[in-house]
């Protein structure tokens, strides 16, 4: 990909990505609701029992940003 790649061509690419797979059956509300929890909860793991200086030293730290 680089600056010429537009919206509709990524959308083509994932498209053929999930349909060379089968993941269609995948995609029901249930199913996508609870992919979008864990994958949010993983974001939040290095916050968690972090108080607002700490978490302010991890985004400073470039390895661990």
């Amino acid at each position: 990909m680089d600056v010429n790649t537009n919206i509709q061509d990524l959308k083509i690419k994932v498209k053929k990505f999930c349909d060379d797979r089968d993941w269609d059956k995948f995609h029901n509300a249930k199913e996508l609701a609870t992919a979008l929890i864990i994958e949010s909860a993983e974001l939040l793991e290095p916050f968690r029992w972090k108080n607002e200086k700490e978490i302010q030293e991890l985004f400073n730290n470039p390895e661990k940003r």
